[in-house]
Formats: C-alpha cells, structure tokens, sequence
C-alpha cells in the first residue's frame, strides 16, 4: 500500500477522508517518521495539534508557487517521510503538477473522481474510500509495515 510516489484517495464529500487522512498523519508520526501536512483549508489546531510533523495552511493566491518551492526546500533538507495533501482538488493543475514533482512519497485526498490530465501527475496509484475506510486495503497493514520498516532502520523512538 502506497508504494507509489503519489497515492492519491478519492471518494465522495462527508466519508471521512480528511478524518482518515489526519489519523493516518498521526500514526507516521508517533512512529517517528517525518510527515509534512498541507491544506488549502483551515484545519482547528486541536484537530491538527501532535498528529503531524508540520503543518501548512496554503492559501490559494498568485504567490503559491514560491510557497510550494519553500516546501520542496523544507521537505529535502529536513528529510521528511511524506507530504500529505489534503482536498488535492482544490489545487490548481499548476499547483498539483508542481507538487507531484517534489521527491518524497505523497498520500492525498482528492473530492470525487479523479481524472488524470495529460502529463498532470506522472505515476501515481489511486485508491477509493468509502465510510472512512480505504476499499480493498488494511490501513493497519501500512502501519505495521511501516513500525516494522523504522524498526530494521532504527528510526523509531
């Protein structure tokens, strides 16, 4: 699960993805890993405090672009594990081609079905969620192999 560079989840508003996206956030990081969250919306700090690394609301303006370049620079000095994208639809095509380019693995939430344009996003794997779970996939599986994976590599705390 999410072996590819940009996974990207769709379903329908109200099933829980950005629910399921902030558990998901919060189970990398008590593993120790790295997870850079962002948003185009305001996310309660409540909501959000202790289940990331970091955190960035972006808001949708003309200056986006050298913002993402700042998270591309944050993301590879300070090697982080994973960006994760929440309400990807939101985003501009512009602003979805340049954050598929930023190397580090990406889990993202996308409001409906995806439709792939031409050259947007380069590889990616595509998973539908429904009632706040992932179909045909055990996120619990994920998890294990992800403590298991910063366990042989020392990483956990």
């Amino acid at each position: 699960m999410f072996d590819s560079d940009f996974n990207i989840i769709c379903g329908d508003r109200m099933v829980g993805k950005t629910t399921w996206l902030l558990n998901l956030s919060e189970k990398l990081t008590n593993l120790g890993l790295k997870v850079y969250f962002i948003s185009p919306i305001i996310i309660d700090d409540i909501l959000i405090k202790n289940k990331v690394t970091f955190y960035r609301f972006l808001k949708l303006d003309d200056r986006i672009d050298m913002v993402i370049d700042s998270i591309k620079e944050s993301i590879i000095r300070d090697n982080y594990d994973y960006l994760i994208i929440d309400d990807l639809d939101l985003f501009t095509n512009k602003v979805q081609s340049n954050l598929s380019k930023i190397p580090v693995k990406k889990i993202s939430i996308y409001n409906g079905n995806f439709m792939v344009r031409k050259n947007l996003i380069d590889k990616f794997h595509l998973y539908k969620i429904k009632n706040g779970e992932i179909v045909g996939y055990n996120t619990n599986s994920f998890i294990r192999d992800q403590k298991l994976n910063s366990l042989l590599n020392g990483t956990n705390q």
